[in-house]
């Protein structure tokens, strides 16, 4: 693809101070407890086109999954850049390089439901928009996730649907379609990590060697499988084996971090039906809200859900399943996107099918380069034909 490479601001670490306490929102206070937080840290990246801006440009916000980090959005992000959005991927708390923290709300670690993301997430977004001035009319987003991040992302729009000018879902955990043992394993380690952190650092070697093997599995390649470099994509499992955030350390030949990890595992221990399958107001009370993903002034936020169909954690069935409650429940537009030969981990292994699905549903929606600084014609073997001024103005994006 031609063009110049975005620049990009990376592993860039901010530090927020919600305010304490927290009363949950959409969710009664006896069946779920308030807590209070201490100051902590979320890392992110941001990526933006090379060429100057004359124009509000459409944001866009990335949400990883498990076990990974941000850094597994980079090749999508980098496309989309290039194509003229601005775009911010984020390490949700307990991975990647933000804060590994540890009891978050109690001793039950209930700070770790996808509810209390959304807390961080509404002071960090805004603070991100005014800081790199990348502000859009009313401050609104594209939010795109995948894996563990759609969760987090079906109960941030419930909360602030009047911020996001559309969601985006790739190979979401969703339902009760998810294959949950292999997480769940984790999780169950989290008492061990409380109670036996001499055991538990033991175990933790053989922890890592299974997330891994479950990343190798679900990327796939144009001849089959795609064979991952356990050390030269090694940051893609940061920190568990790079660095100690207690000490800043190199881990060099020392093996697993357990402090990094048993954060991960307090964050799986809180994962079950409750957090996947929608908001009931008996049965339910933690699920998401998807009545609430609307405003008066925008009506329902739009969606499109991205689906490698060779998906084998969650069955690519899903695809029309959510289609179909979005519809109902919260009245909204819906475009459904299937890519062929791609896995769970769709954007290591189909990166640009994923940013060219992206970018038609932001047309469809916005409008033919509404937002984005560069008509969308397509990624691979662009050529510009017509008047040579009207493609430089459309180039430097003014009108």
């Amino acid at each position: 693809m031609r063009g110049r490479v975005p620049g990009v601001i990376d592993g860039t670490v901010t530090r927020f101070w919600p305010e304490s306490p927290q009363r949950l929102e959409n969710v009664p206070s006896d069946k779920v407890p308030s807590f209070e937080t201490d100051t902590f840290r979320i890392a992110y990246s941001m990526y933006e086109p090379a060429m100057s801006v004359r124009r509000p440009l459409t944001t866009v916000m990335m949400m990883h999954g498990v076990p990974s980090n941000r850094r597994a959005k980079r090749e999508v992000a980098l496309v989309l850049a290039r194509l003229g959005c601005r775009v911010f991927a984020i390490d949700m708390l307990g991975m990647g390089e933000s804060d590994q923290v540890h009891d978050y709300g109690g001793p039950d670690d209930v700070g770790y439901d996808w509810i209390n993301d959304t807390l961080y997430l509404a002071e960090m977004i805004p603070w991100l928009l005014k800081r790199h001035g990348a502000s859009v009319p009313d401050g609104r987003f594209v939010y795109q996730a995948d894996d563990w991040g759609t969760g987090i992302q079906n109960h941030f729009v419930a909360a602030h649907p009047e911020m996001v000018l559309m969601a985006i879902k790739l190979n979401g955990v969703e339902l009760d379609g998810y294959e949950i043992e292999a997480i769940r394993a984790i999780g169950n380690t989290a008492a061990v990590a409380r109670k036996n952190p001499t055991a538990f650092a033991q175990a933790a070697n053989g922890i890592v060697f299974d997330m891994w093997q479950t990343m190798k599995n679900m990327v796939e390649s144009e001849s089959g499988q795609r064979t991952m470099n356990a050390y030269g994509e090694q940051d893609l499992l940061f920190p568990y084996r790079d660095v100690d955030v207690r000490s800043g350390e190199k881990a060099g030949d020392r093996g697993t971090l357990p402090w990094n990890l048993g954060a991960l595992t307090r964050r799986a221990d809180r994962l079950g039906p409750r957090q996947t399958l929608p908001h009931d107001g008996e049965k339910n009370v933690g699920g998401p809200r998807y009545d609430l993903m609307r405003t008066d002034k925008y009506g329902p936020v739009p969606w499109e859900i991205i689906w490698g169909m060779l998906d084998q954690m969650m069955p690519p069935a899903q695809m029309d399943r959510l289609a179909e409650l979005f519809t109902r429940e919260a009245s909204a537009r819906v475009g459904v996107m299937p890519i062929e030969g791609g896995d769970h981990f769709i954007e290591m292994d189909k990166p640009m099918a994923v940013a060219a699905t992206m970018m038609r549903a932001m047309r469809r929606e916005f409008g033919a380069s509404e937002h984005t600084l560069l008509p969308f014609l397509g990624i691979d073997g662009v050529v510009w034909k017509g008047d040579e001024r009207s493609v430089i103005k459309s180039w430097r994006g003014t009108k």
